[in-house]
């Protein structure tokens, strides 16, 4: 299966709340590269497709063959004004659609979207463990900039979690339009 070219990269939509759902509830039941410990209802992750696009971020799914492989969504970095141009980015894929190009090519919409909302930088917490991850990130701009120790808990022991940043824009750009 040929998931890169056969791809198409879109705006979720609530009706894409439970393959969403499933994709993300997988990670908390069997992975610790999220540390949430409930699964998420159906319901509650059409609130958070609402709530983020209310918000001007974007929420994505990759379909292939009419089926949700991946999701990707912005969200706020910190709710204090300051930050309003800085997001975090996460990103989950289907098992079986790991290692096939879905990951970059969300990536890349990601980014596109982001410049357009202004977004000066972006943010990633990734499980240190997850080598392909940080990989990932790494290969599409994103720097290392810290460390965190021990920062969540799951499964009976502590995780760290490495940081990475990706600057989108000149700042001077950003001061200009505000």
């Amino acid at each position: 299966m040929d998931l890169e070219q056969s791809v198409e990269i879109r705006d979720a939509e609530v009706s894409d709340a439970e393959s969403i759902a499933e994709i993300y509830n997988r990670e908390i039941l069997q992975s610790h590269s999220n540390y949430e410990s409930v699964p998420q209802t159906v319901a509650q992750r059409s609130e958070w497709i609402e709530r983020l696009k209310n918000q001007n971020y974007p929420v994505l799914v990759a379909v292939h063959n009419g089926i949700v492989q991946g999701c990707a969504a912005l969200t706020p970095f910190h709710p204090v004004s300051g930050y309003r141009h800085t997001a975090t980015g996460s990103i989950y894929l289907r098992e079986d659609a790991r290692g096939k190009g879905l990951g970059k090519q969300l990536i890349q919409k990601l980014l596109e979207l982001a410049g357009k909302r202004k977004i000066h930088t972006i943010i990633a917490g990734v499980n240190s463990e997850n080598s392909r991850s940080i990989a990932l990130m790494k290969k599409m701009g994103f720097q290392q900039v810290g460390h965190f120790k021990e920062i969540g808990f799951k499964n009976g022991k502590w995780h760290d979690d490495v940081c990475l940043q990706l600057i989108l824009r000149d700042s001077s750009e950003i001061k200009s339009n505000l």
